[in-house]
């Protein structure tokens, strides 16, 4: 197992990917300690994580 902060996250969010409803994984993305790799999400397809949830 590798130790905290290096592991590596994908947000698969499916169309929820906003302010309001994803509130867990903005929180992972903004405050977490491992790295967020990509957020899955087909409705923000092509932009970038802090252009959609700031």
């Amino acid at each position: 197992m590798r130790p905290r902060g290096e592991r590596q996250i994908i947000v698969l969010a499916d169309g929820g990917f906003d302010l309001l409803e994803a509130k867990t994984a903005v929180g992972v993305i903004r405050y977490g300690i491992d790295r967020v790799v990509a957020v899955v999400d087909q409705t923000h397809a092509g932009k970038h994580a802090s252009d959609v949830v700031g």
